[in-house]
């Protein structure tokens, strides 16, 4: 924290007494103790240990909606020591993509683009030395249509003696975020079964 520019005081201030000098640091100085002196021209220098702390700071810019597969973000290092960031969907996420890390120096400035697998809502886990913070995003279909309905399925079969064969075909997924649907066919002479669950409430 060398300089060598001149320190002017007042005319007062030169005949002797207390001096107070503010040190100022720049924001992205790295941490340590340095040692700062101030002196007369030609005369003794009086120096002092000046201790920088460290400072891990990290602000990401992350959309509220996101359209068709991709997520664009940015991240800038606020702080004075280089930064690993971690991003990655957090437990509870609709919509998933392949965990993320990229390294930040002090002030650099960064973009991740996310390739997105799935449409709803985007539970965002950002991890970092400066801590994680979370971020809710809203992704849509390409054109911003509505979500789709999807329903994943199991089909089990077998046979026993005495019994014969046996059949069981279920369908099952969320008609929307309160609203789920199942259809269910078994038995050795399938039935066709349909349950509706809504909240708190469900019916067969």
């Amino acid at each position: 924290m060398a300089s060598d520019l001149p320190l002017l005081l007042a005319p007062q201030a030169s005949d002797g007494g207390v001096v107070l000098v503010a040190v100022e640091v720049p924001p992205r100085f790295p941490p340590g103790s340095y040692r700062v002196c101030l002196g007369p021209v030609g005369g003794e220098a009086l120096c002092r240990e000046v201790t920088v702390e460290a400072l891990a700071k990290l602000r990401a810019k992350v959309p509220g909606e996101a359209v068709g597969g991709s997520l664009r973000l940015a991240l800038k290092n606020e702080g004075n020591l280089p930064l690993r960031v971690w991003l990655s969907p957090a437990e509870g996420s609709e919509v998933f993509f392949p965990p993320l890390a990229l390294s930040l120096l002090p002030g650099e400035e960064g973009e991740a683009e996310l390739s997105l697998s799935g449409f709803g809502l985007l539970r965002l886990r950002v991890a970092s030395e400066a801590g994680e913070a979370f971020y809710l995003v809203r992704v849509r279909p390409e054109g911003g249509k509505p979500l789709p309905y999807t329903l994943s399925g199991l089909l089990e079969g077998g046979y026993a003696l005495g019994t014969g064969t046996s059949l069981r075909l279920a369908l099952e997924g969320a008609l929307s975020r309160e609203a789920r649907l199942a259809l269910a066919l078994e038995g050795p002479h399938p039935s066709l079964r349909l349950g509706v669950g809504t909240g708190g409430f469900s019916s067969w």
